[in-house]
Parts: structure tokens; sequence; C-alpha cells
């Protein structure tokens, strides 16, 4: 809870992204308990990259149970605009 946060926009998108690529089943709680602290838009970036069908470790991070929570917490942001 005390690391730092990035402050410009192009360090948290390496940051998301760097998560993508290097995050492991034991450290999954540990990142969402960090990732609740970034703004919306790094939030869906990361989602986002889950989501991705070729993402390589998309049932390690589905499958946890704060990633499921905050997925059902921010669902609204994955729902198509209905006009």
């Amino acid at each position: 809870m005390k690391a730092k946060e990035p402050e410009s926009a192009s360090a948290r998108v390496m940051v998301v992204y760097r998560s993508l690529a290097a995050i492991d089943r034991h450290w999954v709680d540990a990142w969402m308990d960090y990732l609740v602290r970034l703004d919306k838009e790094a939030q869906g970036l990361f989602a986002n990259g889950v989501r991705n069908p070729k993402y390589p470790k998309q049932s390690v991070v589905m499958t946890n149970k704060k990633f499921t929570t905050w997925a059902m917490a921010n669902n609204y942001m994955f729902v198509a605009d209905k006009k």
C-alpha cells in the first residue's frame, strides 16, 4: 500500500503493460490492491489487456477473487453504449 504511484500517464501505461507481461499467480492479489489506487483509465487498460483472447495469462488473472470482485464493481466500463 505504500508503493509509489506513477505521476505521468505514460508511466502508468508502462506499469500496466509490464504487469500484464510479468504477472504471476502469487502476486495477483497484491497487484489488485495496487491497481485500484491508479486512475480508472489505467484500471481499464489492465482489464482490456486481460480480456484480450490472445492474452496468455488470462486464466491466472480472471480466476482471482480480487480481480473478479473488481470486474463486477466496474462492469460499466465494458458494457456497450445503448442508444
